[in-house]
């Protein structure tokens, strides 16, 4: 019958066409995600990476909350900028006067700067990493560039970078708002925080990095200090926490 040979036709057809897609956009060197232009680097992307820069979906979830929650007025401190998506969308709501970021990456610190500067933002970033001392720490760059951190895991490789006491940063940029994906060091920099003048904390969480039992301590301080769960902006490892 014709029409099992007819639907292989097809679907042959639709999975050439997918590769071709993917060949020429694997071949691009940047994207538009959101209105900004993200540069693309196959050497240190994974293709799940690549993908979601295709679909316009990376970050989104971030980018949704930071949306509904960071108003014009707010000082951001933000730790582990990734490739700048979320930074340029705090920019655009807050001014590049009012955000500073830590990237400890080399490699993510790279494409960071480049979207940055592509893009016209002039907002502070600093290629250290946020830590509960000042000086240098040992961090672990992953094969994907942005699997990174502080924490050691399958597939690294040891390097020591600059990072700043999250105490002495807070007291001098005065942020009421902390947004924080940095790969696991959340707990330590939790545990460090004093939260003097912190309004809304934005963060992923990484359990499959530091396991569910090291999140209980850093949920209860956050409790502890008067802020509470925001369940209409969280989802997933991504949450927010506000107070008055």
């Amino acid at each position: 019958m014709p029409i099992p040979s007819l639907k292989k036709a097809i679907q042959a057809e639709s999975v050439s066409w997918l590769s071709a897609r993917m060949r020429r956009f694997n071949s691009k060197k940047q994207v538009v995600v959101d209105g900004k232009t993200l540069a693309i680097d196959s050497a240190t992307m994974t293709k799940g990476l690549r993908r979601a820069l295709w679909r316009s979906d990376y970050e989104d979830v971030e980018r949704a909350i930071i949306k509904r929650l960071i108003k014009p007025g707010d000082k951001v401190l933000e730790g582990g900028g990734g490739l700048g998506l979320v930074s340029m969308t705090i920019a655009e709501i807050v001014g590049n006067e009012n955000l500073i970021v830590y990237e400890a990456s080399p490699r993510s610190y790279a494409l960071f700067n480049a979207n940055r500067q592509a893009n016209g933002f002039t907002f502070e970033v600093r290629n250290k990493a946020l830590s509960d001392t000042n000086g240098s720490i040992s961090f672990f760059n992953h094969e994907n560039v942005l699997s990174s951190s502080s924490r050691q895991r399958t597939q690294t490789t040891e390097i020591s970078i600059e990072c700043d006491d999250i105490l002495d940063v807070v007291k001098q940029f005065r942020p009421n708002t902390l947004v924080l994906d940095v790969e696991g060091a959340e707990v330590e920099i939790v545990e460090r925080m004093q939260f003097d003048g912190i309004e809304k904390i934005i963060a992923e969480l990484h359990p499959h990095i530091v396991g569910d039992k090291a999140l209980a301590p850093l949920y209860a301080k956050l409790f502890a200090s008067g802020f509470v769960l925001n369940h209409a902006n969280s989802w997933d490892n991504v949450v927010s926490f506000t107070r008055q």
